[in-house]
């Protein structure tokens, strides 16, 4: 069994989608019992662990588990 022991999302305050990631990632770590990192625009963390589009450009948010 997989045990989560932190969230990370990457996001940027000028995304319309900002607002909405922040709540769903409180809300998973509090119902998971773990700590919630928010790091803004972290484009480094993101080329290293995220998703990129078709053009290898990383896109924000993401929320990492």
């Amino acid at each position: 069994m997989v045990r989560v022991n932190k969230l990370v999302l990457v996001t940027a305050k000028h995304m319309p989608q900002h607002k909405y990631f922040v709540d769903i990632a409180k809300e998973f770590a509090s119902k998971l019992g773990v700590d919630l990192e928010i790091r803004e625009e972290d484009y480094v963390f993101l080329n290293e662990h995220g998703e990129k589009d078709e053009f290898g450009m990383a896109w924000l948010p993401q929320l990492f588990i």
